[in-house]
């Protein structure tokens, strides 16, 4: 927050507000008991003279900020002053908000020439309120706080944001920039062999274990950083003795490695150098989909007695990037598949970073599949709306012009007439400028245009005919987008008869059958009636 105060003299031109900012800024973490250099940039300093700072932070009032090139300040004179602040103590757990107030004052220069009588000096001042969040350290932050872990091991998630390097404190693993570390202690309660490990950690930590009973008098017993080797987090494996006390130390590489903790203390175990098993489990491979959204679903494990466990599962179709999916043991994912042959790889990663095998199934998506007029999808049924996609459809060799139009993304059905009647057709609420045709023929090179259609009425775009049909003649009905146009059709169909029909009801015998059934039968025709005794 800034607040401008200024105090002008009649006839002045008003003096121009001064520039404020504060480094850390509001809202800035900063950790318990340490002491932060903060400074007040002021950036139109050069319009000013006798500019002064001063800060209110907790019970500190009148605190000077100093531009004299003296530490914390870098550069006398430069706009810059500065002051260092002790953030205040907060316990283990909590965070607590610390308020820094500074009042900014200038003063404007006098006019050149100077007026009689001189007018009035103008000084202009502006406070800025900021607030930073004061966060404690790990409680384990220091050897004497080491966290216990039972005789048996453990897996335990921890963080050393925010943790620091104890005066006397050794090199972990030799790393000159060691920083940020955090302690446990173990003590088995058998020799064995110990691993100790951090894979799963969000960085890249060091690993060292010592006994000794003081931070300034520890003796090695081994370090770790990163094993490029098997692209593992740091670990080691030694052999550990009953009762003794055992110290563990993890800290980062430099003061950026800080992040997420997983250690893992295993007596007698391994570090895991083997990535998961994955299985897709549907859909079954040389599956054909019409549809490009494809929902996979399967399985990983990480079996072994040393295995670390699921990390994250992956699909990858063809050379794509892979994408994660949702669950580990049991998984599942949509892909996105583009039209024709495509290869699905799923694959999983464990906790310490090992890729499994891939387990691989091939899929196709084709859409439509009534590209081809040998393909044609039969219309069932005495009426219904069947919807599709035509922008990868094609205009095949031979083919004809539809309404008298090239079109270019031409679909086809066909429909066998029950009976003598009309079939009304329309593509209403497509959302394109459609073409419609209805055919007779059995190849796409033979074929008798019936009746045919670009618009029902003029400027609307959809397609729409009504037309006599023969009883049991195929029918082939093709939808096309006018000028190679294309988009989502719905294609709407109505059968009607043309003919008379009665309606037969035949009450059941007591005894024996009737055949034929009771049901509508065409009028003028001749019905045999058979009855049978049981």
């Amino acid at each position: 927050m800034c607040l401008l105060f200024a105090w002008t003299v009649f006839g002045q031109t008003p003096p121009p507000p001064l520039q404020v900012s504060v480094s850390p800024p509001d809202g800035s973490i900063l950790i318990t008991e340490t002491t932060n250099s903060v400074f007040v940039m002021v950036g139109n300093f050069d319009q000013f003279t006798n500019v002064t700072v001063v800060g209110a932070f907790g019970s500190r009032q009148n605190i000077p900020f100093l531009d004299d090139g003296q530490l914390p300040d870098q550069t006398p004179n430069d706009g810059t002053f500065s002051a260092d602040l002790i953030m205040p103590k907060v316990p283990v757990g909590t965070v607590s908000n610390a308020t820094l107030r500074v009042i900014v004052s200038g003063e404007v220069p006098p006019p050149d020439p100077l007026p009689e009588p001189p007018p009035p000096p103008q000084i202009v001042s502006a406070t800025n309120t900021v607030k930073y969040v004061v966060v404690p350290r790990p409680a384990n932050d220091n050897f004497t706080n080491a966290f216990k872990i039972a005789p048996e091991g453990a897996i335990i998630l921890a963080t050393n944001n925010y943790a620091s390097i104890e005066p006397g404190e050794p090199l972990h693993a030799r790393v000159p920039t060691v920083a940020a570390s955090v302690w446990w202690t173990w003590s088995p309660a058998l020799n064995t062999n110990a691993l100790i490990d951090l894979a799963g950690s969000s960085f890249d930590p060091v690993l060292a274990v010592y006994t000794g009973t003081s931070v300034t008098n520890l003796q090695p017993v081994a370090a770790s950083t990163r094993d490029t080797v098997n692209n593992l987090k740091a670990h080691v494996n030694f052999d550990a003795r009953a009762g003794v006390t055992y110290r563990i130390a993890i800290a980062g590489m430099d003061t950026n490695g800080v992040g997420d903790i997983r250690l893992r203390v295993a007596p007698g175990r391994l570090p895991d150098t083997n990535g998961p098993v994955t299985t897709i489990i549907s859909p079954a491979s040389e599956s054909l989909f019409t549809t490009n959204a494809v929902a996979f679903a399967g399985t990983a494990k990480d079996p072994r007695l040393d295995d670390t466990g699921i990390s994250q599962v992956f699909l990858q179709v063809n050379t794509d990037p892979p994408i994660a999916v949702i669950g580990t043991t049991s998984w599942a994912g949509q892909l996105l598949l583009p039209p024709g042959t495509n290869t699905v790889r799923a694959f999983a990663q464990d906790i310490a970073g090992n890729l499994g095998p891939a387990d691989t199934i091939v899929v196709r998506f084709i859409n439509p599949t009534n590209d081809n007029f040998s393909d044609a999808i039969e219309l069932t049924g005495l009426a219904g709306t069947v919807t599709a996609v035509n922008q990868r459809a094609t205009r095949e060799p031979g083919e004809p012009l539809h309404a008298g139009n090239e079109g270019g993304h031409s679909i086809w059905y066909r429909f066998r007439a029950p009976a003598n009647g009309t079939l009304f057709l329309t593509t209403t609420n497509s959302d394109f400028d459609t073409l419609l045709a209805i055919y007779t023929g059995d190849n796409l090179t033979n074929l008798t245009r019936v009746a045919s259609n670009d618009d029902a009425f003029p400027e609307s775009d959809f397609s729409q005919l009504t037309t006599a049909v023969v009883s049991n003649q195929v029918y082939y009905i093709v939808v096309d987008g006018y000028g190679g146009t294309y988009g989502d059709i719905q294609l709407q169909y109505v059968f009607t008869t043309t003919e008379r029909y009665f309606s037969l009801t035949i009450d059941p015998p007591l005894g024996g059958s009737v055949t034929p059934p009771s049901g509508l039968y065409l009028a003028n025709t001749t019905l045999y009636l058979t009855a049978a005794a049981s």
